[in-house]
C-alpha cells in the first residue's frame, strides 16, 4: 500500500519522500516515483520503531524542504501493534506539521 501511494502522490507532482526499512524495495519504490514525477524523490532507511530514526529524518525533510504538508505512514508494524513513538512525534508536533498532519 504505501508504495501505491508514493507513486501516486509522484503522478499527481508531490514532492515526495520515501522511507522503509527495506533499502532494496525503497530504492526501487523512490527511482519509480521520480520517473512519474520528473524530479529526484529523496529516500530514507527508517525504523518507525525507533525514534531517533523518526526525528533524524523529519529533521532531514524539514531542514530541506521548510516543511511537511502531509505525513503518510503505513508501516506493517503499525498495522498490527501500534507505534507509540510515532504517536507521541504527532501529539507532540509543531507547527506547520501539526496542521498539515494526515495519517492513514
Amino acid at each position: 500500500m504505501g508504495r501505491a501511494i508514493t507513486l501516486a502522490f509522484a503522478r499527481e507532482g508531490a514532492i515526495v519522500v520515501a522511507t522503509d526499512i527495506n533499502t532494496k524495495l525503497l530504492a526501487k519504490t523512490a527511482k519509480e516515483a521520480s520517473e512519474l514525477s520528473g524530479r529526484p524523490v529523496d529516500w530514507f532507511k527508517m525504523d518507525v520503531t525507533k525514534k531517533d530514526q523518526i526525528a533524524q529524518t523529519v529533521q532531514s525533510v524539514v531542514d530541506k524542504y521548510g516543511r511537511i504538508d502531509v505525513l503518510h505512514q503505513v508501516p506493517e508494524i503499525a498495522c498490527k501493534a501500534g507505534v507509540p513513538h510515532l504517536e507521541e512525534f504527532v501529539a507532540n508536533a509543531q507547527p506547520p506539521l501539526a496542521s498539515h498532519l494526515i495519517l492513514a
